[in-house]
């Protein structure tokens, strides 16, 4: 829902623990559909420490939308 609700917008999503953050960056950074799963089952490579901000940004490549991420460690409040 979030893709077609939110197209072209910059959307921020808060996360109580990393495990969600890093599936939905698995699943975005997937290479292809054939590896998928085994990008979701190898999720932990994209943990985010506590307080952690990530941009992630779209480009597009041809046929297929590659993923760019920034990351900006930190905790949250920091000034």
């Amino acid at each position: 829902v979030t893709e077609t609700q939110f197209m072209g917008r910059t959307v921020v999503f808060i996360s109580p623990d990393s495990d969600n953050l890093s599936v939905l960056e698995a699943a975005i950074k997937a290479p292809d559909r054939e590896n998928f799963v085994d990008s979701l089952a190898n999720h932990a490579r994209f943990k985010y420490e506590p307080g952690e901000i990530r941009e992630i940004a779209f480009l597009e490549t041809g046929s297929r939308a590659a993923a760019t991420t920034t990351t900006t460690p930190g905790q949250i409040g920091d000034g």
